[in-house]
């Protein structure tokens, strides 16, 4: 039975940095070949739920990342709490 794909929007807050998929796989996580991407394919190493119990990591083409994702500002510590 096929299953019916649903559409989502993202709106989460992640931290991301420019990545290819071939440095992904050598540095932060030792993923099986799928052969379908080439290491040299660019990206973007993406951490989500940063320095909580549920972190984890994963890779994004850049395409992809640069569509669903805006860069925010950086924020002092000082600057976020006034804005809370």
């Amino acid at each position: 039975m096929p299953v019916k794909l649903q559409r989502y929007q993202c709106i989460k807050q992640v931290h991301a940095e420019p990545m290819t998929y071939g440095e992904f796989k050598q540095t932060i996580r030792k993923v099986r070949d799928m052969g379908q991407i080439s290491p040299d394919e660019p990206g973007y190493h993406v951490v989500y739920s940063q320095a909580t119990q549920n972190e984890y990591h994963s890779w994004s083409p850049k395409q992809a990342f640069e569509e669903g994702y805006t860069r925010i500002p950086y924020q002092s510590a000082k600057t976020s709490e006034t804005l809370q």
